[in-house]
């Protein structure tokens, strides 16, 4: 039961950590990414071993609990309804993200034997701001919690305590109905896939309400919402977005020679009557 709870956890940090490297357009991965690999990796190796896992168990599981149990062991929820998971989140006293330490031994809650840690804290902390900053719904936190509530309901022997457990994991379990699964994105190697997975969290119809602050002209914002407008929404629609930029170019060109001048309008109508085309064009070859 308890190696089962432990290795669900594991798996759990490890998917919040494919979310960060994900959605985060890191070049490298961080420190406590790679801790979470390596804990993983040692606990791969242990997990089939009666002897190994009990002594997992005493030396690493137990004294944790132990050390956090009146952090961990209360309600999750209050009267309102708000989750209290500041027992889990890194302060910003505690954010280590830009200093230049030795022993990389993680701040707040973590498991660790040796100089392996699994940084739960960190790994929570992380998930919990990129979640916040893209306004996703998905059950990251949620699982997280209830992987860290099973483990120790193994541990207690308290009535009281195992009915807070127990009343925090079914608590969380039903706010799950009101999240959406996680999206694996895309993986392929080729340069298409490469530029929708780097860009696809950009939203390039926001390029104008920058562009308005630095210039404080009007025109200029509306042209930019509506040319990179198109852009955001190609990509969103999975389309190709060096399609959407050749037709603006193509734009550009026609009113450079033809002395005009480039407009957002325009442009629009260009994209939108090449789209109608095409889509017509794939109707009558499904014909």
């Amino acid at each position: 039961m308890l190696v089962t709870q432990c290795e669900k956890l594991i798996g759990m940090l490890t998917e919040c950590t494919r979310y960060y490297m994900d959605y985060s357009y890191s070049i490298t991965k961080p420190v406590w990414i790679k801790q979470v690999e390596q804990f993983s990796s040692f606990f791969d190796k242990i997990k089939d071993d009666d002897d190994k896992v009990l002594h997992f168990k005493n030396k690493v599981i137990v004294p944790f609990f132990e050390e956090n149990k009146g952090l961990i062991v209360t309600n999750i929820a209050n009267d309102k309804g708000v989750i209290q998971d500041k027992f889990l989140v890194l302060s910003e006293d505690n954010d280590d993200t830009n200093e230049l330490v030795i022993n990389n031994v993680p701040h707040g809650l973590f498991l660790h034997i040796g100089k392996v840690y699994l940084p739960i804290s960190k790994v929570y902390t992380e998930t919990r701001q990129l979640l916040k900053k893209r306004k996703d719904n998905v059950p990251y936190l949620e699982k997280a919690l209830i992987c860290l509530y099973k483990i120790c309901r193994c541990l207690v022997e308290s009535e009281n305590d195992i009915k807070i457990l127990e009343s925090n994991v079914e608590l969380l379990t039903e706010s799950l109905e009101v999240r959406d699964e996680p999206k694996q994105r895309k993986s392929g190697n080729n340069p298409m896939d490469m530029l929708q997975n780097m860009l696809g969290g950009i939203k390039f119809d926001q390029i104008g309400d920058m562009m308005k602050k630095v210039t404080s002209d009007e025109n200029t914002s509306k042209e930019f919402n509506d040319i990179f407008g198109k852009v955001s929404d190609s990509l969103a629609k999975g389309k190709n977005p060096m399609d959407t930029m050749s037709d603006l170019i193509k734009q550009a060109s026609v009113d450079l020679n033809t002395g005009g001048q480039t407009t957002g309008g325009q442009v629009t109508e260009t994209i939108e009557t090449t789209e109608t085309t095409e889509t017509t064009e794939t109707a009558i070859n499904q014909d």
